[in-house]
């Protein structure tokens, strides 16, 4: 497998400094509530100008989904990564199920990140339409595993049916409060899915 490109020192500067505008707004909107914070707000928390925070974030909803284009990204490298011989779905669980890791890893933060998503209507708006870039990445990728056209049945079945379990799964990771094992949640929820999946032409 080829190695991936080494990030600079200004790459890791500007992440690093992305992740503490984003971990300053996180504090605020769990203390305050989303609607009662400013950008200026977290502007000023952060330590940083209001210009950059544009600089990092188009809008006040992005800065609670921080890490929502770097995941897509790692999506497409995860399914890129996956074995020629596996099948569309499989391949895509694979994908999937590495990238849930990050909700154990990651667990505490997540948790409220999640919690003011649904709470929030503007965010949770902003986060299905990341969601929908992941189901069009997924959908790109199965039509051409599977040697079809993105309009064909099975990619548009396979991704919005991963789409709905991931939901149903995380749904699930919410309300019992992050105490299951998400990854294994998420895997039960595509399992679920997966055996007419799989056998679909």
């Amino acid at each position: 497998m080829p190695s991936l490109p080494r990030t600079t020192l200004r790459e890791r500067n500007q992440e690093r400094t992305r992740a503490e505008i984003a971990q300053h707004a996180l504090a605020l909107f769990t203390a305050r509530g989303f609607d009662d914070v400013t950008v200026d707000d977290i502007a000023t928390s952060a330590g940083v100008s209001r210009r950059t925070f544009f600089r990092y974030f188009d809008t006040k909803e992005d800065a609670l989904l921080p890490g929502d284009a770097s995941r897509l990204e790692r999506l497409r490298e995860a399914l890129r990564a996956r074995p020629p011989a596996e099948g569309p779905f499989d391949a895509v669980r694979g994908a999937v199920l590495e990238l849930a890791q990050d909700y154990e890893t990651g667990r505490d933060e997540l948790l409220q990140q999640a919690r003011l998503v649904l709470a929030t209507p503007s965010v949770h708006a902003r986060s299905l339409e990341h969601q929908a870039e992941w189901e069009a990445v997924i959908r790109a990728f199965a039509a051409e595993r599977a040697g079809q056209s993105e309009a064909s049945l099975l990619p548009q079945l396979l991704a919005a049916g991963c789409m709905a379990g991931l939901r149903a799964a995380l749904t699930t990771w919410l309300h019992e409060d992050g105490r299951p094992d998400v990854v294994a949640v998420a895997a039960e929820a595509l399992d679920a899915l997966g055996d007419g999946l799989r056998h679909h032409r």
